[in-house]
């Protein structure tokens, strides 16, 4: 999870301990969902505040498409994957009345880093895996910029 992602958590957790609860009536969202750019295989989440009479039910859809199994005022998705990636909205519900969000958009970003090919070589006695990502800082344009990482050959 990124420094931003987890800001993001933290700030969403302050404003739903600081926002008011209200005696009753129709629900009402104090805090939207909020469009996000997230990289792909990372772990993403929308939140919505609301209040109103309880209890409260919620409700995500994508794209207008109710999501299995998504009933809390957030939804989190372990490793977004390209798939993932639509309009969010959330309806939100009880005995008085319903609400629904606005749409949150999420886009699902590859890294910048592809895997060119499996063990390179071997750098102090252990094996490496070749990185590229393109980079404008080659004094060539277009040429690509190595990095080494090690890889874990003891996993089975």
């Amino acid at each position: 999870m990124t420094r931003e992602a987890i800001k993001c958590l933290v700030l969403s957790w302050m404003l739903l301990k600081l926002t008011p609860t209200m005696a009753g009536g129709a629900p009402t969202i104090n805090y939207q969902p909020q469009s996000q750019a997230v990289i792909l295989y990372q772990q993403a989440a929308f939140g919505v505040i609301a209040c109103g009479g309880a209890p409260l039910s919620y409700q995500w859809h994508v794209d207008g498409v109710p999501i299995a199994g998504t009933t809390n005022d957030q939804v989190v998705l372990a490793h977004a994957q390209f798939s993932d990636a639509g309009l969010y909205s959330v309806v939100v519900a009880s005995t008085e009345g319903s609400v629904v969000s606005t749409n949150a958009n999420r886009t699902v970003k590859r890294d910048d880093m592809v895997l060119i090919g499996g063990v390179f070589t071997t750098i102090n006695g252990v094996a490496r895996t070749k990185l590229a990502r393109p980079t404008q800082l080659s004094p060539t344009p277009g040429f690509i910029a190595w990095w080494y990482c090690h890889t874990d050959q003891s996993a089975g």
